[in-house]
């Protein structure tokens, strides 16, 4: 993908935030930050705009401790009008 460079003016405040948040988020430069501010207020934007969305949400755990079951059954009966479907894989003993 290719990039287009240009200028911004900011207040001196705002580009000491912006190199804060470069620095908390391990960004390598700025460019990187902005896009990324950028595309989160585009997602942002369009949850806000009543669209129909879907998501998934993947637990790997062990399933021979109880608690965590019980847990998953009640997280489930909590949210049953969100939930469409769930499904699960078990896996061997070894992975």
């Amino acid at each position: 993908m290719s990039v287009t460079r240009f200028g911004i003016s900011i207040e001196q405040e705002l580009l000491e935030a912006l190199d804060e948040y470069v620095k908390e988020n391990q960004f390598s430069n700025r460019s990187q930050a902005i896009r990324q501010l950028i595309s989160r207020n585009i997602v942002e934007h369009k949850w806000q705009c009543n669209n129909q969305v879907a998501g998934s949400i993947t637990l790997i755990y062990d399933p021979h401790k109880r608690e965590i079951l019980n847990q998953i059954a009640s997280i489930q009966e909590d949210f049953y009008q969100e939930i469409m479907s769930t499904q699960r894989f078990m896996l061997e003993k070894n992975n």
